[in-house]
């Protein structure tokens, strides 16, 4: 295997995996920026769902981390809101 196919095997805890073939994978960790960050949460809360693994899951708010408008700031709060109560 590839380095690649080797990656994917680990992740999916199979030993082989061959090219066109479709595998779940085990993710190590989930990331949302800032501004899409807060429609995914929105989607979420909307209908009802929930994270798999809380502590797999992070926001990062790259480019504004002051929120430097209004809505930069509101999606930061929606994010930080939900990371608390998730």
């Amino acid at each position: 295997m590839n380095l690649i196919e080797k990656i994917i095997a680990k992740h999916s805890n199979k030993e082989v995996v061959k090219p066109g073939e479709i595998v779940d994978v085990i993710i190590d960790a989930r990331v949302a920026r800032d501004f899409g960050g807060a429609n995914v949460v929105r989607n979420l809360v909307n209908n009802g769902l929930k994270i798999d693994d809380p502590e797999k899951t992070f926001f990062t708010f790259d480019f504004n981390p002051g929120g430097s408008d209004q809505k930069y700031a509101e999606n930061q709060h929606v994010c930080r809101r939900y990371a608390r109560d998730n």
